[in-house]
C-alpha cells in the first residue's frame, strides 16, 4: 500500500508539472502568433504604407517606435494589473509579442529623424 501511494504522489507531481508546461507552451504559441501577425502587418505587407507615429516639437521630429508606446501600454498592465490573472497574462505575451517585431528594423533605436524623412 506504501508503494502505491507513494506511486499516485509521483503522478500527481508528474500532472502538475505537465500541466505547467503546457501553460508555458501555450503562451509561446500566444506569443509567436502575435509576433507574426505584427511582422505580417508591418513589415510583409507592402500594400499598407508603414504606419508611424510622429511627434512634432518645435523644428524636429520624433518617430515614436511601436515597441516603446506598447512598451508603455505593458508598463500599466503591470503596474495596474486590475485584470484576472489569465487575462493579464495572455495580453503581457501579445504586447511582449507585438514589441518583439519591431527589433527586426535597423533603425529600432532611431529616434530623432529630418521631418521629411519621417512624413515621406
Amino acid at each position: 500500500k506504501i508503494y502505491l501511494f507513494k506511486v499516485k504522489i509521483y503522478l500527481y507531481k508528474v500532472k502538475i508539472y505537465l500541466y505547467r508546461v503546457m501553460k508555458d507552451v501555450h503562451y509561446f504559441l500566444i506569443f509567436l502568433v502575435s509576433f507574426l501577425v505584427t511582422v505580417w502587418i508591418n513589415y510583409l505587407n507592402n500594400s499598407v504604407k508603414i504606419q508611424k507615429l510622429v511627434l512634432r516639437w518645435e523644428e524636429k521630429c520624433f518617430h515614436i517606435h511601436h515597441w516603446l508606446t506598447f512598451s508603455g501600454i505593458l508598463l500599466s498592465f503591470v503596474l495596474g494589473r486590475y485584470l484576472s490573472l489569465a487575462h493579464f497574462n495572455i495580453g503581457v505575451v501579445i504586447l511582449l509579442g507585438i514589441i518583439a517585431e519591431d527589433f527586426l528594423f535597423k533603425d529600432v533605436f532611431s529616434f530623432c529623424k529630418p521631418c521629411e524623412e519621417l512624413l515621406s
